[in-house]
């Protein structure tokens, strides 16, 4: 009788260690599918969306230019553009994805366009304009900071340490790179139905790194565009022919 009592609570006992196990695997599905739902379920939604609308954009072909005796002076190609739809992330985070690209198109030739550029330069810093009262008052957090910033040098610090919360490991040259990007953003707010076009007329191999790595650059992606091409020698030929 003994031992028929002590194997029936070795096999109750077996029986209860796998149903813990079952009940914590549970447990944890549970708790990352609540995760995905209702904790970075908006997050993954805003990304999707933001990728599958700014990718939609569809181009039509610009047609062929021709002078009077019938010669093709101009035609057009189709190339790639760069753009960014802003995705809420830390500062940190942004900063360092920002950057990121902004070295990834500048391997291309490409400079990013600011408007910070109107206003503050950089090497030195200064003040491009003579009044730049307005300026600040676009950069600061509080209308009372806005009485603190005087000179070029303190504009340029409330940027770096309190607009865009820039970390003190990034040079002054990343971080007024970074701070022209992220002025353009402040400026233009990017979002879905107005993304923001950081690059015109990028490589090949740039714009597939950008999709390669579309994950880790968020928000950015390509798309298509026609450019105008005109013929060098239209002129010549069409003057020939007349």
């Amino acid at each position: 009788m003994t031992n028929k009592h002590e194997k029936k609570h070795e096999g109750l006992d077996r029986y209860i260690i796998m149903a813990l196990f079952i009940i914590i695997a549970a447990v944890a599905i549970i708790y990352n599918l609540a995760k995905i739902q209702l904790v970075d379920g908006q997050n993954y939604r805003e990304e999707a969306i933001y990728r599958l609308s700014a990718s939609g954009v569809i181009y039509p072909k610009r047609g062929d230019i021709f002078d009077r005796n019938g010669v093709p002076i101009a035609g057009s190609r189709m190339g790639y553009c760069a753009q960014y739809v802003d995705v809420k992330m830390p500062n940190d985070e942004k900063n360092r994805m920002l950057l990121e690209l902004i070295n990834i198109l500048e391997q291309d030739g490409k400079v990013i366009k600011s408007r910070l550029n109107n206003y503050l330069a950089f090497n030195p810093v200064r003040f491009i304009i003579e009044n730049p009262e307005n300026f600040i008052k676009t950069i600061v957090i509080t209308k009372e900071d806005a009485e603190f910033i005087i000179t070029a040098d303190q504009a340029f610090d409330y940027l770096r340490d309190k607009t865009f919360e820039i970390d003190s490991t990034y040079t002054d040259e990343e971080a007024f790179k970074i701070m022209q990007l992220r002025y353009e953003i402040l400026v233009s707010q990017p979002q879905i139905s107005n993304p923001l076009t950081v690059a015109d007329d990028i490589s090949v191999e740039t714009m597939s790194v950008l999709e390669e790595r579309s994950f880790e650059l968020r928000g950015v992606t390509t798309f298509i565009k026609p450019y105008r091409e005109y013929y060098e020698n239209a002129r010549i030929i069409s003057h020939g022919k007349a």
